[in-house]
């Protein structure tokens, strides 16, 4: 701090010099973990001594975060009001300008996870913040829960994007998820009709073929409204994935199968006439919707355990 001068950020480099009897590593690690410093760019460090902000936006934003944990449990530190603070502060990014606005005001009450501000520090359960951002919503994109799981983690997960729009809503095609209340299903006859095409006590998704015979619901049938109605509702059938996937990549089983997905593809390359080699199944689980590729790390012993099967069938 006494060598800092009077610009709001200063480079490693620069203090190094003014520093000589202290190695630069130790100058950049000091600056990186203390919170009297926010980051700005490589090497670039802002000091939060030089932080401009006034005490009406002050309370404008402890007032916000304050509501918005008593009503929802949480806040986003993106949507805090910043009001002139970022003008005042314009060396500072976006990110930085939320960083030094926790430091100077947030960080004694409030812990910081991802882009979420809570009052204690119990683990963050994404998903289920995301889920709260569903309810009483009638539609989503997967693009908007992409956007909001982001916010919340502060990174992307795209699987918690799927757990949570699957455990809250409906997909009736790749990216658009609509409210239970849309849709209306006959399980009873729905479940009827894929007994007549699940012979085996499972199917990939993709191996249904046709939805003609399928009882109107309120959309149009396709095989993302098909995962779902397995997911969510059928009362004979499960969905099994290695993962929700926008390439309908899966099966439809019996609620009593109990085999894990691998061991189910296995079952499947033995049950076909196909040549048991690792080209030849691989593009059997692409092209009829077991996999979403051709090839996955745990395809040859896959293809050892097919073996294994047809030679006892």
């Amino acid at each position: 701090q006494r060598v800092w001068g009077d610009n709001q950020t200063r480079h490693v480099n620069e203090l190094a010099e003014q520093l000589p009897v202290i190695p630069k590593e130790y100058v950049r690690r000091y600056l990186s973990g203390n919170t009297a410093f926010v980051w700005i760019s490589e090497g670039v460090y802002f000091n939060m001594q030089r932080f401009v902000i006034s005490e009406e936006e002050k309370e404008a934003i402890l007032s916000f975060v304050a509501e918005e944990c008593n009503i929802k449990g949480y806040a986003s530190i993106s949507d805090v009001p910043f009001g002139n603070t970022m003008e005042e502060n314009y060396e500072l990014s976006t990110v930085g300008l939320q960083e030094a606005v926790y430091n100077a005001l947030l960080l004694k009450q409030y812990y910081l996870n991802g882009k979420i501000l809570t009052r204690d520090n119990k683990a963050l359960d994404v998903v289920t913040l995301a889920k709260q951002y569903l309810v009483g919503k009638d539609e989503c994109t997967f693009d908007e829960m992409d956007k909001k799981v982001e916010e919340i983690a502060g990174t992307r997960y795209r699987y918690m994007a799927y757990d949570a729009l699957y455990g809250t809503m409906i997909r009736v095609d790749k990216n658009r998820y609509v409210a239970h209340q849309y849709l209306k299903f006959d399980v009873d006859a729905i479940d009827d009709i894929l007994s007549e095409m699940i012979k085996d006590k499972f199917l990939a998704i993709k191996e249904i073929t046709s939805f003609a015979l399928f009882p109107v619901c309120g959309f149009p049938w396709n095989h993302y409204l098909l995962e779902s109605y397995c997911y969510s509702y059928s009362k004979r059938y499960c969905l099994k994935v290695v993962g929700f996937n926008d390439k309908n990549a899966g099966i439809i089983a019996e609620n009593n199968v109990t085999d894990e997905y691998y061991e189910l593809l296995a079952q499947a390359a033995a049950r076909t006439k196909i040549e048991l080699t690792v080209e030849t199944v691989g593009q059997y689980y692409f092209e009829t919707g077991y996999m979403g590729k051709r090839s996955f790390s745990d395809l040859e012993s896959t293809v050892e355990r097919a073996k294994a099967i047809r030679e006892d069938l």
